[in-house]
């Protein structure tokens, strides 16, 4: 897994996440740094001091093996770069940085990086709580397209290798030609009759565990966060829609919402699970 951090206190955020991944397989960390050509804040030994020191301290709390590595370039492509390395099955990072002198580096390429990594990434975002000691939800929305049930098997293989539950979500709508209150929810019914038979079938499609199936009514970010912040726990799994090209590519506007919400969210880009698929198979 491939961990930037860049010496602020939000970047080490991401670390203790770590832990409750380690049992996906015997996992390596690399904890990188990338050092601007104009930065002078410390030198290449002081930034490699600091990576060993984060390093040794994973090795102590959570016997998770790290190697440090120092690059020079354009930190987020220089993060892309390495995630170019097949043997990268996730990048774990945090996003939105405070502002002023102690203003997170990381936080401000979090966003690129997400938006053109070759792997599922791991955001955490400001408003996220502390890593529990277990994780016992996986949350995965659906819309019923075939892109946002990529998400299922990386789902599927995180609850069986850490213990958790998945709940599949769908948000919903009433149909706008209803009338008044009693044909707007009837119509909502009838909607959601459809929906959980939807989250029903994407359900029997798991492998390895069964699923809670919650339907919400509104509008789909709003009641996503909502759904989020009235059970905090967990982390989020859900794909992401893309433009054409790198620099044009934007994620979909629900995910762009959800990410910086009260849970982690594990954003898969359309082909972008094919890392984990051994391990899902395994």
């Amino acid at each position: 897994m491939l961990v930037p951090l860049d010496g602020s206190e939000l970047a080490e955020k991401s670390l203790p996440y770590l832990r409750l991944l380690a049992p996906i397989e015997q996992l390596l960390v690399e904890l990188v740094l990338v050092k601007e050509s104009a930065d002078d804040r410390a030198s290449r030994d002081d930034l490699s001091a600091y990576l060993t020191k984060q390093a040794e301290g994973l090795w102590t709390s959570s016997g998770i093996r790290a190697r440090p590595k120092v690059r020079d370039g354009i930190p987020y492509l220089a993060i892309l770069d390495e995630a170019e390395d097949e043997s990268v099955i996730m990048i774990v990072a945090t996003t939105h940085g405070s502002t002023g002198p102690t203003k997170s580096r990381v936080g401000s390429v979090a966003d690129k990086v997400l938006r053109g990594a070759p792997c599922p990434t791991l955001i955490i975002g400001p408003a996220c709580p502390p890593a529990p000691q277990s994780l016992e939800r996986i949350l995965v929305p659906l819309d019923g397209s075939p892109l946002a049930e990529i998400a299922l098997p990386v789902a599927d293989l995180l609850a069986e290798k850490l213990g958790a539950r998945i709940e599949l979500i769908r948000v919903v709508e009433s149909q706008l030609d209803a009338t008044g209150p009693q044909e707007e929810e009837l119509s909502f019914k009838r909607v959601e009759a459809i929906a959980n038979s939807y989250l029903r079938e994407a359900a029997s499609k798991l492998l390895t565990t069964q699923a809670d199936c919650v339907v919400r009514r509104g509008l789909p970010s709003d009641a996503l966060l909502e759904e989020f912040r009235q059970h905090p726990t967990g982390i989020v799994v859900m794909s992401s829609h893309g433009g054409h090209g790198f620099l044009t590519y934007a994620l979909g506007s629900v995910t762009d919402r959800v990410v910086p919400g009260p849970l982690p969210v594990l954003v898969i880009r359309p082909g972008g699970y094919k890392r984990l698929e051994r391990l899902v198979h395994d």
